[in-house]
């Protein structure tokens, strides 16, 4: 019989070869996403620690007792409707969540408010890894993040309950979502992007701006040629359909303020420079960060690619619109953070290419290690210390600018130091609104501040004007005078004049708040002689001056 051969069912060397190398390159892989996923934990990880650390170590300051006091107005919390008309300048998105949460647990948390704000920014830190990567790859996706969540602008502002944070993130996804749109076959991502950017409008109505700035970068990249006119009309449509409800609703429940807030906002004199932003990046996002940043946006000027065309668009837009708006604030600039990182990263990353190409991946990998810790060093430390007490009411900066940051250590104090030691009619006279909206949150007490015009062009129609404080104080309509460091750093005018009637009516310190340290002290009197006063409460004597008591000198000025 004739043997019959057959084919060895073993694999030859050649194909266990390929085989092993699959396997490795499989195994290789593995770790890598392994290492990026740590990477990106470790950020997200330290991103949210240094936000929620001491997160209520202060109390509110005044933009966040108004939000706070609106969510509470919404939920039928303790007596916040009678000082906090949710009807004020800004859409309630952010509010009407603070609302539900107030509403499960009962009552108004501090810390729920603000750890709400923690998670839109942390949120914002990894989006801006996922566009990074998408834009320019691993590496800049990963420093752009690293950047983000240790930025102590952006750190700082994450921590108020502001609504410019969760507005960014908004606004953050709707470029991302336009980034991915090409034409008509993916116009579900240009939907998606203007609802996103409807989303932001309903946290705060100036993100109304994403529409010009997306009609630049549609019109500078050439995909606004290859896009139909319906789906133009029809993103304006989601845009508007998410802001109907804010604008029936003021001229509904406003009446004539809905119109006066349009006035205020248009027609109040700057309170700022032209050069303040950039003095803010160059205070808060650290110089050599700045810099960083400034290098990333001239290589994108030069390279213009569809990323880099996206990101112009998004700063040229939304910083013309804060350069030219007459407010600017600190937090306002937080819009611009996300894609500043991203063209920075990505600047740093090109110079390590650059090095890796003339010289070695050896000299490449230690300068990227130095340009880490160059831009990321000098922000590890004013990072951590975000939710210290800042000693200083104002940075001064390039240009001779100071840049005033809301610092209300006391302002909880004094709030409740109203609630449990003034009658509930008792109405205090404070320089500005800002104290006077802790007083109001804290201590559920009426005041006015001589800070408020008589003109309705020039004022805020949610706070009244006090024509003449002598009558009122006379009359004994007004029983307390605060003065307070933030409002007397920002307007001595206001400082002195409120001291004037201190002394006029005889008022006598009869609480007070100062800085020990790294801690606040308080007293139910007058502050210690040296020591760093923050806030003073005088009790008046009304009646005739002339006939009042021998005046003593004010303390606090």
């Amino acid at each position: 019989m004739m043997a019959v051969r057959t084919r060895s069912a073993d694999p030859t060397t050649e194909q266990r070869d390929e085989v092993s190398v699959e396997v490795e390159d499989h195994r290789a892989a593995q770790r890598r996403r392994m290492l990026v996923s740590l990477a990106v934990l470790a950020i997200v990880g330290v991103a949210l620690w240094v936000r929620l650390i001491h997160l209520t170590a202060l109390g509110f300051n005044s933009d966040e007792a108004v939000y706070t006091g609106q969510a509470g107005a919404l939920a039928g919390v303790g007596d916040y409707a009678r000082n906090f008309s949710p009807f004020r300048a800004h859409p309630l998105l952010l509010q009407t969540i603070l609302a539900m949460e107030f509403t499960i647990l009962g009552h108004m948390s501090e810390f729920m408010s603000r750890a709400t704000v923690v998670v839109a920014g942390v949120a914002t830190v990894f989006s801006t890894y996922l566009l990074g990567k998408r834009m320019f790859g691993l590496a800049a996706g990963l420093g752009a993040a690293a950047a983000l969540a240790i930025m102590p602008y952006h750190v700082f502002i994450s921590r108020q309950v502001l609504l410019d944070v969760p507005a960014g993130l908004a606004i953050l996804l709707a470029f991302a979502a336009l980034y991915r749109y090409d034409g008509p076959t993916t116009r579900r991502w240009l939907y998606l992007a203007a609802a996103l950017a409807g989303i932001g409008c309903v946290i705060k109505e100036t993100m109304i701006v994403f529409a010009p700035a997306a009609v630049v970068y549609l019109a500078w990249s050439k995909i606004l040629k290859r896009t139909r006119v319906r789906d133009i009309v029809l993103c304006g449509a989601l845009m508007l359909i998410m802001l109907g409800p804010f604008i029936s609703t003021r001229f509904l429940y406003s009446g004539s303020g809905a119109g006066g807030y349009i006035i205020y906002q248009l027609f109040r004199p700057p309170n700022h420079p032209a050069w303040y932003f950039p003095v803010v990046f160059w205070i808060f996002i650290t110089p050599v960060a700045t810099l960083a940043i400034a290098y990333g946006v001239i290589l994108a000027c030069i390279r213009r690619t569809r990323a880099d065309m996206l990101l112009l668009s998004w700063l040229a837009v939304f910083g013309a619109f804060f350069q030219f708006w007459p407010t600017k604030l600190l937090p306002y600039a937080i819009i611009l953070v996300p894609a500043m990182a991203i063209l920075g990263a990505r600047g740093l990353v090109d110079l390590f290419l650059r090095v890796r190409e003339r010289w070695s991946t050896w000299v490449a990998t230690g300068a990227a290690f130095v340009m880490a810790l160059v831009v990321l060093g000098p922000m590890v430390g004013p990072a951590v210390r975000a939710g210290d007490v800042i000693r200083d009411s104002s940075f001064s900066g390039p240009f001779t600018t100071d840049v005033e940051v809301q610092d209300f250590a006391g302002g909880r104090e004094t709030g409740l130091w109203f609630a449990d030691h003034t009658p509930t009619n008792a109405v205090a006279l404070t320089m500005g609104p800002s104290l006077g909206n802790l007083v109001s949150f804290y201590g559920d007490r009426d005041f006015f501040a001589l800070s408020v015009s008589n003109d309705p062009k020039l004022r805020n129609p949610a706070y009244r004007p006090i024509p003449n404080p002598d009558v009122d104080i006379r009359q004994i309509e007004v029983q307390y005078a605060v003065w307070d460091a933030y409002t007397a750093d920002r307007a001595p005018f206001f400082s002195t004049r409120l001291m004037s009637y201190v002394s006029k009516y005889s008022g006598t310190p009869v609480f007070s708040v100062w800085v020990d340290g790294n801690s606040v002290a308080v007293n139910n009197g007058p502050p210690p002689a040296g020591a760093e006063v923050r806030i003073v409460v005088y009790q008046l004597v009304g009646g005739d001056p002339l006939v009042a008591s021998a005046t003593q000198e004010p303390t606090g000025q």
